[in-house]
């Protein structure tokens, strides 16, 4: 957190101070651990509740059942009681457990690291998991097509080296047809 400070009070809430203004998160019960990711901190509970505060936030909105928490510089993935995952926040940061490269199923530790996240499994097996975004210009659909082609064996690629499952998608936009209808 750049500029500004998190501290605990004695009635377990959480202040967030900024520069020279601080704001009290009421938390109202045990901080088990705190992270922090972009301009977001998850306050995990010993009752095993997120308290949120921040713009990154999950599509769920009771984090609960929560074993722990963890974070990186753009997104937090959490275990649940029953030993699944869930993960929020910009999917090229491991925010998405789509692309994990096995079933994120009996987590008994996770480990945040620079885009992605590293999930252990209670038979000592360990699961990585990531998502990463490029973003690329076309100027025809002539070369849109080869850039398809170059992705797809570079996602077999991947896919061969790692031994996870890889997924490719995205959106394809011919600027010159968008510019075509405004005029």
């Amino acid at each position: 957190m750049q500029g500004g400070f998190l501290a605990v009070n004695n009635q377990n809430n959480v202040l967030r101070g900024y520069n020279e203004s601080a704001k009290e998160i009421i938390v109202g019960e045990a901080i088990e651990s705190i992270s922090y990711a972009y301009d977001t901190i998850a306050i995990l509970t010993e009752t095993g509740k997120v308290i949120l505060d921040g713009t990154l936030l999950p599509e769920e909105e009771n984090i609960v059942n929560i074993t722990k928490v963890v974070s990186n510089d753009r997104s937090f993935s959490a275990i649940k009681e029953d030993g699944s995952v869930i993960a929020w926040g910009h999917p090229s940061w491991g925010g998405d457990v789509e692309t994990a490269s096995g079933d994120l199923v009996n987590i008994i530790d996770i480990q945040a690291l620079e885009y992605s996240y590293v999930a252990l499994t209670d038979d000592g097996n360990a699961l990585r998991y990531l998502r990463m975004r490029v973003d690329v210009t076309a100027g025809n659909s002539e070369e849109s097509s080869g850039l398809a082609n170059q992705f797809k064996e570079f996602e077999n690629s991947l896919e061969e080296a790692t031994g996870a499952r890889v997924h490719l998608s995205g959106d394809l936009i011919l600027v010159h047809n968008v510019l075509s209808g405004l005029v």
